[in-house]
């Protein structure tokens, strides 16, 4: 199970750890998809600035602890794939509402 949107306003800090919030976007997907979109977002620094350093060290990390290897350039598409279908979604209902 992937949460697929584990952004920073999705973890809830408490004194036993993180508690993962927003369960709407959870699917079957990928791992590498789930570490990709999760190291990209954390890796934004402002509202537009990616940092290069940050989202290596977020993947270092996820490997110095155990996690799998990633098959990047998979996860990037898939991605890329989803933010277009989440574009035309979105457009669509847009439109029907403007119909309306």
């Amino acid at each position: 199970m992937s949460h697929t949107d584990l952004n920073p306003d999705n973890i809830l800090w408490a004194g036993n750890g993180p508690c993962l919030i927003d369960w709407e976007q959870a699917c079957m997907a990928y791992y590498s998809v789930d570490l990709m979109s999760t190291g990209l977002m954390w890796s934004i620094r402002g509202d537009t600035d990616f940092d290069e350093r940050l989202f290596g060290r977020f993947c270092e990390t996820y490997r110095y602890t155990g996690g799998h290897s990633c098959d990047f350039e998979f996860a990037y598409w898939h991605i890329v794939g989803w933010g277009f279908g989440w574009l035309v979604h979105n457009l669509r209902r847009g439109s029907l509402q403007d119909l309306s």
